[in-house]
């Protein structure tokens, strides 16, 4: 039998970065995340937008609603990513980690990146 943990104080943070590309990616690794964390165990969820339509996110906030969890969109300023490599297979959108430690709100001080194609297990 699973051993039981108590929920913690402060929520799980969890970040992942997308554009409108990644978005299904998204969509699959923050959904099995919630779905690997026991019940009544708060999580923050920030996705950094690289350029995610408000369609998109409307789906992504259904498809991630469950009680205690939290999410807040960022959105970067891209400039400073500006003089780094793009290609067809490599957008802007794979750098945006690099911004995060300035992105993310003080009150943060640790939090979990999951690239938009992972999957989590348990």
């Amino acid at each position: 039998m699973p051993r039981a943990f108590a929920a913690p104080a402060d929520p799980v943070v969890l970040v992942t970065a997308a554009d409108e590309n990644y978005v299904r990616g998204a969509a699959a690794t923050v959904r099995s995340a919630i779905a690997s964390l026991p019940r009544g165990w708060p999580l923050r969820v920030y996705v950094l937008d690289g350029g995610i339509t408000p369609a998109s996110r409307w789906k992504l906030r259904l498809s991630w609603r469950r009680r205690g969890v939290q999410l807040r969109w960022l959105k970067p300023n891209l400039p400073p990513l500006g003089d780094l490599e793009v290609s067809g297979h490599v957008p802007v959108s794979t750098y945006l980690r690099i911004l995060l430690a300035d992105m993310l709100p003080a009150d943060v001080s640790k939090a979990i990146y999951l690239d938009a194609d992972t999957i989590v297990d348990r």
